[in-house]
């Protein structure tokens, strides 16, 4: 247990690049995770052998909804949706909607799992009937360690919340001025006829560039943190 998780930081902290952030996790690491605890639920008995059990279901939580909000992130990536080239038809812009979308639901619900991680671990240390002490000396130990990542992971959340809702305003703003907004090829660039409209397209790409900064500087703390 002790060298999954050890493997896992290390991959998170590879998987960290100052410009970019963190790039896919190697989610491997909590496969072998479940499967050292359940060989330990097996193997043990009593409140040990339950404990492995509320552990295992635990990590099984955080794997889930980090493999969907990482499924989500490539989609999001990889359709490029504020991409202006080779947007041609109006009709586009619904699917890029339903991208954004995606990862948003996605990241709310990596969110909530941070959020309710403690709670569930609990209730799942009641549903096993594990002895109140044995729990509560669990609980006590997950909280000390849980505090400080679950309030940065919060706050990481929080930033691509407001990278997805930009997006979004982003994408309803083509949409609304289609036909009084050109892409140029030669330079790259997306130009509105009318001033406003311009002025709300740059605020809402800085919003995005300042969230991910943002966001860059919790990940890095986040790292440092779990080592």
């Amino acid at each position: 247990m002790q060298s999954a998780n050890s493997e896992l930081r290390s991959n998170i902290q590879h998987s960290f690049n100052a410009t970019n952030g963190l790039t896919n996790i190697d989610l491997t690491a909590f496969s072998r995770m479940q499967t050292q605890l359940n060989n330990a639920a097996q193997s043990l008995s009593g409140d040990d052998a339950k404990v492995a059990q509320a552990m295992k279901a635990h990590i099984a939580r955080v794997q889930t909804s980090l493999q969907r909000f990482q499924t989500s992130m490539t989609a999001l990536r990889g359709a490029k949706v504020l991409g202006t080239a080779d947007l041609t038809d109006r009709k586009q812009i619904a699917d890029r909607r339903n991208i954004v979308n995606d990862f948003l639901a996605a990241n709310q619900e990596l969110a909530m799992v941070a959020t309710n991680c403690a709670a569930n671990l609990q209730a799942d240390l009641v549903r096993l009937r594990v002895s109140p002490s044995i729990a509560d000396r669990v609980m006590a130990n997950f909280q000390r360690e849980a505090t400080r990542t679950t309030e940065l992971t919060l706050k990481i959340r929080e930033c691509d919340d407001q990278v997805g809702h930009a997006m979004l305003e982003l994408l309803d703003l083509l949409e609304a001025q289609w036909g009084r907004w050109t892409y140029d090829r030669a330079t790259d660039k997306i130009s509105f006829q009318d001033p406003r409209a311009r002025s709300t397209y740059q605020e809402h790409l800085t919003d995005i560039k300042a969230a991910g900064e943002r966001q860059v500087q919790l990940q890095k703390n986040l790292i440092q943190t779990r080592l």
